[in-house]
């Protein structure tokens, strides 16, 4: 089922394409959305491609958790706030977050099993707990240099055995 959203469309309650399982394309490129609320696609487990809207500001908690088949090209530009879990699990391949992201939520990308690259922009200040923990294909990560103090939560990056490629500032602290 390919889904498109009107233009007029400025909300989506929380779950409301939950557990939709047929649902495998969606598009809301030109709707007036500008939050994704909690669990709004999650357990979409058909979702292959989505065309976000240019004006979210916001994904929210499980936003698109389970979507097993899930890869997005871009995030939306103006996006301001990731939340927990809001990709968890999902079959993103890359995650390039512009600078205007400045919080990224616990196990937000939590057990992407296809994520290979990683690129943090310089307005996140803190990168959540477990954040991209347990990404076994993860080979590549940038954090960008930035005059804000960042925080790396505890494990997030834990079970990333094949990162191979690390680019992390002296600013960023560590937390174990």
């Amino acid at each position: 089922i390919s889904v498109t959203l009107p233009k007029k469309l400025s909300e989506l309650g929380s779950r409301a394409f939950y557990k939709c399982t047929a649902l495998s394309s969606l598009k809301m490129n030109d709707s007036q959305l500008s939050v994704l609320h909690e669990s709004v696609f999650s357990e979409c487990s058909a979702l292959t491609a989505v065309t976000l809207p240019a004006g979210i500001i916001s994904i929210g908690a499980n936003a698109f958790s389970g979507c097993t088949k899930l890869d997005i090209e871009t995030f939306p530009p103006r996006l301001q706030t990731i939340g927990k879990e809001a990709f968890s699990k999902s079959g993103l391949k890359k995650v390039i977050l512009s600078d205007t992201v400045t919080s990224i939520g616990e196990k937000a990308f939590y057990y992407c099993t296809a994520l290979k690259k990683v690129f943090i922009g310089k307005g996140a200040v803190t990168v959540g707990k477990e954040t991209f923990c347990a990404c076994p294909a993860l080979d590549d990560l940038t954090i960008s240099e930035s005059d804000e103090v960042k925080t790396l939560e505890e494990g997030a990056f834990g079970w990333c055995g094949l990162l191979s490629a690390i680019i992390i500032p002296n600013k960023v602290t560590v937390k174990a």
